[in-house]
């Protein structure tokens, strides 16, 4: 008698240890277990077979390796829920798809939102269907892949590239990605090509890539500075000075600037000093200006007409005559070549005789000066003014 007690002592422990139901959501599926076919037709468990969680020796009656059925008539089992109604066998936690669409289930309840199942984040809406493709989510657009897996990373969808944070989010705007600037619109579509943001002019690699530094494009060449930006008018770039159009278009050749002529050679940078062209000189000051007029050059002066030529020969200046040789110098405080001098500022004066008549002297007295009348009509004459007195007897005496 006392072994039989002690057998039934042992059972009950054992049922009270084994058999309760855990109510924690830390017991992991296989550690399921039931009392009774009560609570496993409640829970949605029926016809659990030999293996599969919430099986139990005391849960299957005729033993043939399959759990919780009923009599019903001739001696068969079925699979039935508490209140009496046929039942499919079912788990806690599993995917269902019905009419295409797939829900999830834990705890036998169909889950809405967002959930992580086996590391990966999907999204169910308030029906608990799983979504796919793009989805607006608090304002914020995400994609999910066929099988409904948040995407991450760079995504080419379409003809598009995307880029997906770590989160999820699909971004746009500027972005700086792995040491790379990207331009993103607002449809998150990756940008590529010319792109205006906030009124500065971008050029974007069919990467996406942003580009700086000399671009050439279509032929023509562009700057875009360290920000990006493209450049327009003038620019210093490596201590070299270049001028852009408003399209960007590096420019050569003749430019006006703010009202003054500018020379850029072919390789657009701004030239400095003298230039030829069609056998004609210019000369372009320290910055980059064409001078005209009076220019002083390493000490020699030169003259240059409105359109910026540098004259040689004689020249009528403001009411004066210079000569200017072959190489565009002034003669100064010398003979021309053809025989006239010039005095130290460079100006040829034409000599005009005055006498003066007193009562015992008649004086006679040359100066030089300048005439309108072309040059070639006047007499040359000496640098010098020259007086000579004539005496009265002298005058007698011729």
């Amino acid at each position: 008698m006392e072994m039989k007690l002690r057998k039934v002592f042992l059972c009950l422990i054992t049922f009270l240890v084994v058999g309760v139901v855990p109510l924690n959501d830390s017991v992991s599926a296989n550690e399921i277990h039931f009392r009774n076919c009560s609570e496993a037709w409640a829970a949605g468990y029926g016809d659990i077979s030999v293996g599969e969680d919430g099986y139990a020796d005391h849960l299957d009656r005729d033993k043939d390796g399959t759990a919780c059925e009923i009599v019903k008539s001739k001696g068969q089992y079925r699979s039935r829920r508490a209140d009496g109604t046929p039942l499919n066998k079912v788990k806690a936690t599993y995917w269902e798809q019905v009419g295409g669409n797939w829900y999830y289930y834990e705890k036998n309840v169909r889950v809405t939102g967002w959930k992580q199942i086996s590391g990966t984040w999907y999204y169910f809406n308030s029906n608990g269907v799983m979504q796919t493709g793009w989805k607006k989510i608090n304002n914020i657009w995400y994609y999910f892949s066929s099988n409904g897996y948040m995407q991450t990373g760079w995504k080419q969808i379409g003809s598009n590239w995307y880029y997906l944070k770590d989160s999820g989010a699909m971004v746009t705007d500027w972005q700086y990605l792995d040491g790379t600037w990207y331009l993103f619109n607002s449809s998150g579509e990756m940008l590529t090509g010319w792109q205006k943001n906030n009124n500065v002019w971008y050029y974007f690699s069919k990467e996406g890539y942003m580009q700086t530094g000399w671009k050439q494009i279509s032929g023509n060449w562009y700057y875009l500075n360290q920000s990006g930006g493209m450049e327009t008018g003038l620019k210093r770039i490596s201590g070299e000075f270049y001028y852009f159009a408003e399209s960007g278009v590096m420019q050569t050749g003749w430019k006006l600037i703010n009202g003054i002529y500018h020379y850029f050679k072919d390789s657009g940078a701004m030239l400095k000093g003298w230039y030829q062209e069609y056998n004609h000189w210019y000369y372009l000051d320290e910055d980059g200006r064409m001078v005209t007029g009076f220019y002083t050059v390493y000490k020699s002066d030169y003259y240059f007409e409105k359109s910026g030529v540098m004259q040689t020969g004689w020249k009528f200046i403001q009411n004066n005559w210079y000569y200017f040789e072959q190489s565009g110098a002034m003669l100064k405080d010398q003979l021309t070549p053809d025989g006239y001098r010039v005095d130290k500022d460079g100006v040829w004066r034409v000599a005009v005789e005055t006498t003066t008549t007193t009562s015992t002297t008649t004086t006679t007295v040359v100066t030089t000066t300048s005439q309108e009348a072309p040059r070639e009509n006047t007499e040359p004459t000496t640098q010098e003014t020259t007086q000579i007195q004539i005496t009265t007897e002298e005058v007698k005496a011729q």
